[in-house]
């Protein structure tokens, strides 16, 4: 029955209400990190309005935001694009610049390198629209993107300035999801840049410290600092660390970025257990796939086929070398430089030297580009394998010294004793 006019507005001041009251119940589960509970609640509240009401073209980006972080990347695409469309056609400059801001968090998940230039692109004009509107939410949010991108490009102090501007936005803003989050990242670049291992791991307990209660951003924080002990060879400390991590995280449920611990990984296979690395690379890559995640996917396919390598499943490794090939971006050099470096050892024992030097060589100058020490140093120790198929003693003994100097600038102990027993091997062959 059609409703008589005095009723009309009736209805839709409690649609309004109801709304608003689901709106704030979906933003309050997602700041205790309770993600399905927050798709649930803001689906319900943007439900309630009409297509062109403004407050739910302000649930539709933390909407496709809660689906990015669940996973549930082609609904988030679906909801990210009819936030942009939906501000747009109020012509509503701040609103679109949030809209946007989410999309592009989805886009570095989908299609990586598309992302990237995109941020690339619209980040001054999106910095401008948030400072003049002085929204410090916007602006976190903004740098963090920026962050995440210098992150795929293995430029981790350019990450952490951007990550540090994100913090600091966050805590103006009163954002703590925001500002644990942003924080839980520079945890991550202490793993990998140029940061000592000391240092990195002052760095990690402070933040540790400052997080408190925040317990997503506390189990990545505490896989970071368990990746970091491992490195300096305190695989006893590091095992509880990541034990510690997992249970959070089980409570927690899996999302995007915890679907799967490169770090785990690599704990396992500094403790010698291959297999227990490669369960840990199959499961995220297996969850990864399912949800149509992409930058992650590169990585994890590349560590897949450097594990698989190891245990002398080269068939397999190889094909996994293609799958991280077809899925890095041209910028994403992390991946680009693993997926070579395994590529060029399968090469090399296949007798193919010259194309094996060739990528090896490749991956060591990608390498060069980033400040990611370990990566480098890796790099390094696998083109001296190969080289040393190639009988190129000199050039042997000179990539290993290289590698050598940077695990000790990194204070990588367990790199610097693979290398120090390489070069010891060299010099009495």
């Amino acid at each position: 029955m059609e409703l008589e006019p005095a009723a009309r507005p009736r209805h839709r001041n409690l649609a309004a209400r109801g709304a608003d009251h689901l709106g704030a119940a979906g933003q309050a589960a997602l700041a205790r990190d309770d993600t399905p509970a927050a798709i649930n609640l803001l689906e319900r509240a943007t439900a309630l309005l009409p297509d062109d009401d403004r407050f739910r073209g302000s649930l539709l980006p933390e909407l496709g935001s809660a689906l990015t972080e669940g996973g549930r990347l082609a609904e988030a695409e679906r909801v990210l694009d009819a936030a942009v469309e939906a501000a747009a056609g109020r012509d509503d400059a701040l609103a679109l610049a949030h809209a946007t801001v989410a999309r592009l968090f989805l886009r570095l998940q989908v299609s990586t390198e598309d992302g990237m230039r995109e941020v690339r692109e619209q980040f001054d004009p999106l910095l401008v629209t948030f400072t003049a509107a002085g929204d410090d939410i916007g602006l976190g949010r903004l740098w963090h993107l920026r962050g995440l991108v210098h992150w795929i490009e293995a430029q981790s102090a350019k990450a952490d300035t951007a990550w540090e501007h994100a913090v600091e936005h966050f805590r103006r803003a009163g954002d703590e999801r925001g500002w644990s989050d942003a924080l839980s990242w520079l945890a991550s670049s202490a793993y990998t840049g140029p940061m000592h291992v000391d240092a990195a791991i002052t760095r990690c307990e402070s933040i540790r410290s400052q997080l408190g209660g925040h317990r997503r951003a506390q189990a990545l924080v505490l896989e970071h600092l368990a990746a970091i002990r491992a490195m300096k060879g305190d695989v006893t400390a590091a095992r509880p660390l990541i034990a510690g991590s997992k249970a959070i995280l089980s409570e927690l449920g899996i999302s995007m970025h915890t679907a799967v611990s490169h770090y785990e990984a690599f704990v396992a296979l500094t403790s010698g257990d291959a297999a227990g690395a490669e369960t840990t690379l199959r499961t995220g890559y297996e969850r990864l796939t399912d949800m149509g995640e992409r930058a992650l996917l590169a990585d994890t396919a590349a560590m897949l086929a450097q594990v698989l390598y190891q245990q002398g499943r080269t068939e397999e490794a190889w094909a996994f070398t293609r799958e991280a090939e077809d899925a890095a971006s041209e910028d994403d050099l992390s991946a680009q430089v693993v997926w070579r470096g395994v590529r060029a050892r399968l090469l090399a024992l296949a007798g193919r030297i010259p194309e094996a030097k060739r990528l090896s060589a490749h991956a060591v100058e990608l390498a060069g580009h980033t400040d990611w020490l370990t990566a480098h140093a890796d790099a390094l120790i696998v083109h001296a394998e190969v080289l040393r198929l190639a009988g190129e003693a000199e050039e042997v003994a000179r990539a290993i010294q290289k590698a050598i100097a940077l695990y000790d600038r990194k204070g990588n102990m367990v790199g610097m004793r693979r290398a120090r027993s390489l070069l010891a091997a060299q010099v009495l062959a």
